[in-house]
């Protein structure tokens, strides 16, 4: 497993055999969707700690598609704590954290625009440690097909 740490770069982290269930799914009834997925797993045979993998995940989302060509979604997202290296090379634990997004986007022939808030809760985790996520924060997209 390769992993990448502040005081060593990347690294091949060690051998491990992970143990678990995946299961997802995607339901589309005329103009709405829901979707989700589930990953539950336990870590075996670890040559070392096993570094920024939770063992539970959550993804979760509805959209509505009230045209063709216009789409709002909600989705969430929820991870379990998981462990990390500090600077110094301890064994540090990440708390787990759940995300909540708004998205709309809207599609016409050659362009398509759209925005996105990002972290409606404005909760302050971190993926890496010492590496704090962006708070609550707004994107606009503007794509063009030619």
């Amino acid at each position: 497993m390769i992993t990448f740490t502040t005081a060593q770069g990347y690294i091949n982290q060690s051998h491990f055999v992970t143990e678990g269930i995946e299961v997802s799914g995607k339901i589309k009834q005329d103009r709405f969707q829901l979707y989700s997925s589930l990953a539950v797993q336990e870590f075996k045979q670890n040559q070392s700690t096993v570094l920024r993998r939770p063992l539970n995940s959550l993804n979760a989302g509805f959209a509505y598609f009230p045209k063709d060509s216009l789409e709002i979604a909600l989705k969430g997202r929820w991870f379990s704590s998981r462990k990390d290296l500090s600077p110094a090379s301890k064994t540090v634990k990440l708390n787990g954290y759940e995300v909540i997004d708004l998205g709309f986007k809207y599609n016409l022939k050659q362009v398509d625009l759209g925005f996105e808030l990002l972290n409606i809760l404005d909760r302050s985790f971190e993926d890496l440690y010492g590496y704090s996520v962006m708070p609550r924060s707004l994107f606009f997209h503007l794509g063009f097909t030619f």
